[in-house]
């Protein structure tokens, strides 16, 4: 969380490296996304949306990464935060619908 805050990428990476959870939160609920965003450090706010963090956490003040982002003026990284958002979502949407379509296959080749 502090490597966010302080928009150390370098940091960032190496815990990525060792399997460092960067969805997880800190005691206002702020992901390491959310904390890169309110503390300007646009560099690795990228780097952390390639990541697969989750951008639809929300903190105990019910903000999302897009409200910061919105908050902050950046346009741009709002932007790509809905469309991030959108994108997984249809992934899980079409995922459910393989497996339904999977288990549909296999209930008619029983019988």
């Amino acid at each position: 969380m502090i490597a966010a805050v302080r928009g150390n990428t370098m940091a960032s990476k190496q815990l990525i490296r060792r399997k460092a959870d960067l969805n997880r939160v800190d005691k206002n609920g702020n992901t390491a996304l959310m904390l890169a965003l309110a503390a300007a450090q646009q560099d690795l706010v990228a780097w952390l949306l390639q990541e697969d963090v989750d951008v639809d956490n929300k903190n105990r003040l019910e903000e999302t990464a897009y409200d910061i982002a919105a908050a902050q003026g950046f346009n741009s990284l709002k932007n790509t935060i809905v469309m991030i958002s959108r994108i997984r979502e249809e992934a899980k949407r079409k995922a459910a619908l393989a497996a339904a379509a999977a288990e549909a296959a296999r209930y008619f080749e029983a019988d």
